[in-house]
């Protein structure tokens, strides 16, 4: 088996990754713009005033994250690509055994490791 290359850089940007990338960027520009750093109902929004260490967390994060999109637009990974694309071969080649393990095998496993863990710490 040949070894792939674990990262490549791409022929050219991938336009598609770059305009998600800028529609995120669109949120900590108006957090730092406003003042006022953007959330989702279980994250309410913070403001710089009222919560600064949280506020800049969360734009550091929000940029961290169009970061890596940007990465992904100009890089890509031939290595983990094969193995995707094998592993959708290996289900298309066994769709009894893979459904079997996907909707029997990992729900169990899944509900016995939770009556493990509580189990364990007593709760």
């Amino acid at each position: 088996m040949l070894m792939k290359k674990l990262i490549k850089k791409r022929s050219s940007i991938d336009k598609t990754i770059l305009s998600v990338a800028l529609i995120f960027a669109l949120l900590p520009l108006s957090a730092l713009i406003t003042g006022v750093s953007l959330g989702i109902k279980s994250h309410p929004s913070v403001t710089l005033s009222d919560n600064p260490e949280q506020y800049w967390f969360r734009v550091k994060l929000e940029i961290y994250l169009i970061l890596f999109i940007l990465f992904r637009s100009k890089f890509t990974f031939p290595l983990l690509d094969s193995i995707f694309q094998s592993t959708i071969r290996f289900r298309e080649k066994y769709k009894v055994l893979t459904n079997i393990l996907f909707y029997l095998v990992t729900p169990i496993v899944i509900v016995f490791l939770l009556i493990f863990l509580l189990y364990i710490f007593d709760l």
